[in-house]
């Protein structure tokens, strides 16, 4: 297969759901770097979300589908049939599931991207071995697999997921957008110098926004000038505001819900805990990182391939809210080595996680991809 123009290609990317998140903000960023290259973009998507307008800003068409269920792979199969491309980059289990059905024994070059791979979730044991099974199932219909760390690589070694197409592309982060934020404590009613604790993520089992809660509460009883800020929604913002007034918390935490300023906000926040019990390799953290708010980040591979405890940012257990109370009171309480480690933190974003390597790391892996499907002989199943 040949690029429709001197040098360019036609890249049809396929996501699941737009909403709030870190593959659609990385399709952001890699729709952007793409067509900065030369290169255009098609998004076809699931369920729509406020990526959407965004993905259109950026320079991308988009074709909706509806929401990917059982005529998953019917839909898909007919829009890869009428849109013209040159690639098809899957992103996420669900539609690297379905894309993988609809291309499958077709020539087209595919990559697909596992972001958070579901192999990584809370599941029961048969519910896991189905998901093992799905990821295997896709990355023998690719051509490449992205993922975004090196735990993800050993962990689907080790399940038996033959990963010698395998290749690993970190996230990356627009860094000067978040150092050059403002703060925004005024508009939260708190006087400059106030210390902030804040946490940035949609509000669904997989950060543990109620860890996070527990962990303010603890807090707040031996530091009652502390503020907290919830910025995020989702299915658990209930249970956490409830979790709040059990606990008493009152005035000195607030529930913003979803918000477009990101780097503003952690701009704000002296200390941004992010508590999740799996993860890729979240952006949220980068970003935190580059905006100068000192980590304390769950013991996941993702985290530990971003920061190092004691260098960068602290690293506690996960739902462990009392550990996470201890490296934030710890940290607020030293704020010259709060200092250090966020000097350290935003000089390693700036060398392994900007957009740009991530975009030409990708970019990298289409021309393989493109390349292996031009070779003679060569099977789309390999």
């Amino acid at each position: 297969m040949t690029p429709h123009s001197s040098g360019s290609w036609r890249v049809l990317h396929v996501i699941a759901t737009l909403d709030v998140g870190g593959g659609s903000e990385h399709l952001i960023h890699l729709v952007r770097g793409l067509g900065a290259r030369g290169h255009s973009s098609t998004v076809v998507f699931g369920r729509p979300g406020p990526a959407l307008e965004r993905l259109r800003e950026a320079g991308a068409g988009v074709h909706a589908v509806g929401t990917l269920r059982f005529a998953g792979p019917l839909q898909l199969a007919r829009a890869f049939r009428f849109l013209p491309h040159d690639l098809v980059h899957l992103h996420g289990t669900r539609s690297g599931f379905f894309g993988a059905l609809a291309l499958r024994g077709r020539p087209d070059p595919i990559v697909y991207t596992g972001h958070a791979f579901s192999f990584n979730r809370r599941l029961p044991g048969l519910l896991r071995a189905v998901a093992v099974r799905a990821e295997r199932f896709i990355v023998t219909t690719a051509r490449r697999t992205v993922c975004l760390t090196e735990g993800d690589l050993a962990t689907a070694r080790r399940l038996g997921i033959p990963t010698q197409h395998f290749v690993v592309v970190p996230n990356g982060i627009p860094i000067e957008r978040f150092e050059h934020a403002a703060d925004r404590r005024a508009e939260f009613g708190l006087p400059a110098g106030t210390p902030c604790v804040g946490l940035l993520a949609r509000l669904v089992e997989q950060k543990d926004p109620l860890a996070f809660v527990a962990m303010a509460a603890r807090l707040a009883a031996r530091r009652p000038d502390v503020r907290f800020i919830v910025a995020g929604d989702g299915p658990l913002r209930a249970a956490a505001e409830q979790a709040a007034r059990a606990a008493g918390l009152g005035a000195a935490i607030t529930f913003c819900g979803f918000r477009t300023d990101a780097a503003e906000l952690l701009k704000t926040f002296d200390v941004a805990v992010f508590p999740s019990l799996w993860e890729g390799l979240p952006l949220a953290v980068l970003e935190a990182m580059a905006a100068g708010a000192a980590v304390v980040a769950s013991d996941l591979p993702g985290h530990r391939e971003i920061l190092e405890d004691g260098v960068h940012g602290r690293i506690t257990p996960p739902g462990d809210p009392a550990a996470l109370a201890a490296a934030v009171e710890e940290l607020l309480q030293d704020p010259a080595r709060r200092a250090r480690l966020v000097a350290a933190a935003r000089e390693r974003v700036r060398e392994r996680f900007t957009v740009e390597r991530m975009v030409e790391r990708t970019v990298a892996v289409y021309r393989d991809a493109i390349a292996r499907a031009d070779a003679p002989g060569l099977r789309a199943t390999t």
